[in-house]
């Protein structure tokens, strides 16, 4: 229950208002991304199968594009999900002496926006490749909707990095203006250090002319 925990009420304080839905979003992603995998595995066994009952040619000739309708969106939706669990989990080292998490709210932006980016256009190639196939073999129309199912997959995938897109945006905007009234303070602390060494200073320079 912990693990689910965390990502519904988030402890980390650049995380809790209206952008902890990040989180929440994050791990519906998960789940249809699991759904996802197992159904580009199943379509993957299945296609290898029928193409070589129908022909003797290798797959490389077959109509299946891995790389182009799934592949680099998928892997780099995969890694980014294993290395966000590991900082989302991990508190900072204490040599930082900071309050927090490793998952910061600007990583988080920067990704969110690159694989929203990313998912449309894998899903347009993918719906255009099947679409387009003119290479007939065994259970292609079962193979259709296979695909047609992974592009609706993508595009939901797509919607749920648009949400967390912007919760990120909101999380991002009040980390810098906390960031920005820390900065104010701090600089009114040193003003105020300065002028009394410029009091002491002064003082200093009387004693030693008298």
């Amino acid at each position: 229950m912990t693990f689910f925990a965390t990502l519904r009420s988030p402890r980390d304080p650049r995380w809790q208002g209206f952008q902890r839905h990040h989180h929440t979003l994050f791990l519906i992603k998960n789940v249809i991304l699991l759904l996802f995998v197992f159904l580009v595995i199943v379509e993957g066994f299945l296609f290898l199968r029928w193409w070589n009952n129908d022909h003797e040619t290798s797959i490389e000739y077959a109509p299946y594009h891995f790389w182009i309708r799934i592949g680099w969106a998928l892997i780099a939706d995969v890694l980014y999900t294993l290395a966000t669990l590991a900082l989302i989990y991990q508190k900072l080292p204490r040599v930082l002496k900071r309050p927090g998490w490793n998952f910061h709210p600007a990583v988080a932006l920067t990704f969110s926006i690159l694989l929203f980016a990313a998912y449309p256009l894998i899903c347009f190639f993918n719906i255009l490749i099947a679409w387009s196939n003119e290479v007939s073999f065994h259970n292609s129309n079962v193979w259709y909707q296979i695909a047609f199912a992974e592009a609706g997959l993508q595009g939901v995938l797509g919607l749920c990095y648009l949400g967390m897109m912007v919760c990120s945006c909101v999380a991002v905007h009040r980390w810098r203006k906390a960031q920005g009234g820390d900065y104010l303070e701090g600089r009114e602390g040193r003003d105020r250090f300065g002028s009394q060494i410029k009091l002491k200073a002064s003082k200093d320079s009387l004693d030693t002319t008298v």
